[in-house]
This record gives C-alpha cells, sequence and structure tokens, in this order.
C-alpha cells in the first residue's frame, strides 16, 4: 500500500479558506495585526517549550501539564489577540478572530501537512508513510471529517476571542477579557488527548468551541444593546 492522495483534502481545504477569509475581512490592516498577534504568540510558546516542557513532563502529571498549555495558550495567543486589537485599533471583531483561527489552520498547519503529504506521495521509498495514511478511501474518509472537525473547532474558538478582543477594545470594557481567557484552557486538554477515542475527543473539544462561541455572541448582543441604550 502507498499513500492515498483523498489526504491531500484537508490541507488543500485549508489553505483555500485564505482566500475566504481574506475576501469576508477585506482588510489588510486586521490580516497583518492578527498575524503578528498569532505568530507572536506561537513564537514565545516554542521558546517556553524549549526551555520548560522536559521538566514539566518529568513531573508525570497531566493536571499540572494541562495547565502549563492552558496557561500558555491563554497568556500569549489570548493576550497578544488583545494586544493587537487594541494596538491596531481593529473594528471587525469577527473578521480579526477568523483571521487568527485561519493563520493557524490554513498557514501553521496545512501548509507544512501539504509539503509533507507531497513527500509522502511522490517519494513513498525515501520516506516511511505514516500506517494510517495508507487507509483505503473508506477507511480514510472519517480521519479526513474528524481532521476538519477538529480545524472548525480551531475556527470558533479563535474567532471567539478574536471577536471579544475587539469588543473589549470597541467598548473600552476590559473585564470583558475575564471571559476571553478562561478559552485559551481549551489546550488544558492535550495531554489528555491520548486516553480518549479521536472521535470522543473531538466532539468534546467541539462542544467547548460551541460554548466560546455562545459566550462571545451573548456578550456582544448584551454591549450592543447597551450601547444603544445609551445614545
Amino acid at each position: 500500500m502507498s499513500f492515498d492522495p483523498i489526504y491531500f483534502l484537508t490541507p488543500i481545504v485549508m489553505i483555500l479558506s485564505f482566500g475566504v477569509v481574506y475576501k469576508l475581512v477585506n482588510c489588510v490592516k486586521v490580516l497583518v495585526f492578527s498575524a503578528l498577534g498569532f505568530f507572536i504568540a506561537i513564537i514565545l510558546k516554542v521558546l517556553v517549550q524549549f526551555f520548560t516542557l522536559s521538566y514539566l513532563v518529568s513531573i508525570n502529571n497531566l493536571v499540572i501539564l494541562g495547565l502549563y498549555y492552558g496557561l500558555q495558550t491563554s497568556m500569549f495567543e489570548v493576550g497578544l489577540a488583545y494586544a493587537f486589537a487594541r494596538l491596531g485599533r481593529l473594528k471587525n471583531g469577527w473578521g480579526y478572530g477568523a483571521s487568527l483561527a485561519m493563520w493557524e489552520n490554513a498557514v501553521l498547519i496545512s501548509i507544512p501537512a501539504l509539503f509533507t503529504y507531497m513527500i509522502y506521495y511522490f517519494y513513498p521509498f525515501q520516506q516511511s508513510v505514516p500506517s494510517q495514511l495508507e487507509y483505503p478511501v473508506i477507511q480514510a474518509l472519517p480521519i479526513i471529517g474528524l481532521s476538519i472537525l477538529e480545524r472548525i473547532s480551531s475556527l470558533l474558538i479563535h474567532s471567539s476571542w478574536g471577536y471579544l478582543s475587539v469588543l473589549s477594545v470597541i467598548t473600552r470594557r476590559k473585564r470583558i477579557m475575564l471571559a476571553t481567557f478562561p478559552m485559551g484552557f481549551v489546550d488544558f486538554l492535550v495531554p489528555f488527548t491520548k486516553y480518549f477515542e479521536t472521535l470522543k475527543f473531538e466532539l468534546i473539544v467541539f462542544g467547548i468551541a460551541l460554548i466560546c462561541l455562545i459566550v462571545a455572541w451573548s456578550l456582544g448582543r448584551h454591549y450592543r444593546s447597551t450601547s444603544s441604550k445609551g445614545t
């Protein structure tokens, strides 16, 4: 058996979403500030983990490790999303949040995945292909579906904290961030991945993503109605 080209579907769909987000956002400023906030956060997380991850893993405590990942995401990804929304004086909250998700889904994850899959496909004898990437189409489709569900969850979560970051800036109510920072703790679940079936784990994350979206929508509706009453 060899690498099945159907696996190209996930990274290609995610990369094409770049164009969709750009069309919807239609603002280079939002894309630039979201890129700065996202990639600086990722660099900081990489640096922190480079110096501290091995020690945390040696403690062999899943709760501590979960808090370790969750705190980093809240401090760096959510914190810098707010900082750059404020620095750029951004107004398009949902566009900003979708852009944050796009940099993760379409660039950070999908582009490297696409190149890796190309190596597996065109040079199968130079690189050992993981067994799950050799499954026939019938077995491959559920795996592809779960990977797309994972990216949808990422879209919902990033969109939620991106929107609330902009809402906090626009309304000048920093307390909105009290509802935003906990969203980063979705990464608390990372160390527990191997203890769940993939389907169950992705459904749990998707459920958390929906809660984040509901919280963001509800707070946005509340503060919009408050502002309209004030005028």
